[in-house]
């Protein structure tokens, strides 16, 4: 899970640099390996998280795997950050849910 996890990234980092969203694509296939490899391990839960987030614009898809990497216990060190990630992806998808919920509502 660890090579399928840290794959996914670069394929994430490659992607953003050359504009290739293939590559983000092919990330997200890997990630979704690793976490088939091994659901206890955190780092895929992260880094799915931040590419639905912040390069898929899926803001609700992102919101249960930061929770679980949070649940897995990540060091001390980088827990702030990722309940501020967290708070934004779930302020995203709220916003996103009333700005559908609006759209879809009859004109009267």
């Amino acid at each position: 899970p660890e090579a399928l996890a840290y794959s996914g990234w670069l394929l994430r980092l490659a992607g953003i640099t050359d504009h290739e969203p293939n590559l983000v694509r092919q990330a997200i296939v890997a990630e979704e390996a690793a976490e088939a490899a091994d659901a206890q391990y955190p780092d895929p839960h992260f880094f799915l998280g931040v590419i639905l987030l912040d390069d898929e614009h899926q803001p609700a898809a992102a919101v249960p795997q930061l929770q679980r990497y949070l649940a897995l216990g990540p060091p001390a060190s980088v827990r702030p950050s990722v309940e501020s990630l967290l708070a934004r992806a779930r302020a995203e998808a709220a916003t996103a849910a009333t700005t559908t919920t609006t759209k879809g509502a009859p004109q009267g």
